[in-house]
């Protein structure tokens, strides 16, 4: 279910954005602090705390919330694209918990020192700015796993984009796809959240 979420994400980023680069031709300010429209977001957009609970129709795990502290930042890649385009990516590091003021209460640190490992307890915003199109189009990659290899074992690889944008104004909600896999006892249970609206996860920043 994975390789299907991520599978579709490529395809419609890559189909998008070749599309945008046939006008694009010119090289657009590359500055993190603007805001303005159509502009890349400042990198701290994600910095803060962002709370939610899993959708009541999917089960196993309904209405468990969630909560992820994001704490800092560190820009990764920085690469120029044809026709003074530009992309880059941002990993981030601070603490996710998941069954919140609950018995089954879990939480783990996510570093950016673990880009470029892939499913390796980081969180992920990648972007390209496509200038002469005014647009954005935003990914964020979730990967948050138990790697202390305790009994209940947990995994949550959620993602969230493509996402685009021409405002230069960064979401207050993030709406997960994806998975949540916990394995106790030797017994896999996983709930999967599809792309589609009603079935994902709100994380809302408070």
């Amino acid at each position: 279910m994975k390789t299907l979420f991520y599978s579709f994400r490529i395809v419609a980023a890559i189909a998008i954005g070749l599309l945008l680069f046939t006008c694009a031709c010119e090289k657009g300010n590359d500055d993190d602090n603007n805001n303005n429209s159509g502009e890349m977001w400042n990198p701290e957009w994600l910095i803060g705390t962002w709370e939610g609970t899993t959708p009541s129709t999917v089960t196993p795990f309904e209405n468990t919330k969630i909560r992820i502290v994001i704490e800092s930042y560190n820009l990764e890649t920085h690469d120029t694209l044809p026709g003074g385009s530009y992309r880059k990516t941002y990993a981030y590091s601070g603490i996710f918990t998941w069954d919140v003021d609950d018995d089954g209460v879990w939480s783990m640190q996510f570093n950016h020192a673990n880009y470029p490992l892939p499913d390796w307890n980081v969180i992920i915003w990648d972007c390209i700015s496509y200038t002469q199109a005014g647009q954005t189009m935003n990914n964020v990659s979730i990967r948050i796993n138990d790697t202390t290899q305790t009994d209940p074992l947990h995994s949550f690889p959620l993602d969230w984009g493509p996402i685009y944008d021409n405002t230069g104004n960064p979401p207050t909600y993030l709406d997960l796809y994806g998975d949540a896999e916990i394995t106790t006892n030797g017994i896999f249970e996983e709930a999967v959240y599809p792309p589609d609206e009603g079935s994902m996860i709100r994380l809302t920043k408070k």
